[in-house]
């Protein structure tokens, strides 16, 4: 799997728990007026507490995704210099031949 792949799996994963969440604390938004007893209040705000780790994650998941769109970014700038045809001039008696630069453009 490529840092591409990774990074939609990951935008994937990012856009259920934010629905999920939505629809939990609309729920609990609800729910928390209509606590006719202390103790349910005090669970409806722990469960309003948990949905705090969502954002919590959600920005980890976003420093991990711009963490690994830096790697990516990085592998294609080394690969593109590893290429030699992209090095630029080459010495004198170095680098391809004008039949491997025509067989390249002819492709």
């Amino acid at each position: 799997m490529d840092a591409a792949q990774i990074l939609a799996r990951t935008a994937e994963i990012q856009a259920g728990l934010d629905e999920a969440a939505e629809r939990l604390l609309d729920h609990l938004g609800r729910a928390l007026p209509m606590a006719q007893t202390d103790a349910l209040k005090t669970e409806l705000v722990a469960a309003l507490e948990a949905c705090a780790f969502h954002d919590l994650a959600g920005q980890r998941l976003a420093v991990f995704a711009a963490a690994l769109m830096g790697l990516a970014r990085e592998a294609q700038d080394d690969a593109l210099w590893a290429d030699p045809l992209l090095n630029g001039p080459a010495d004198r008696g170095q680098g391809l031949d004008q039949a491997a630069v025509d067989r390249l453009l002819s492709a």
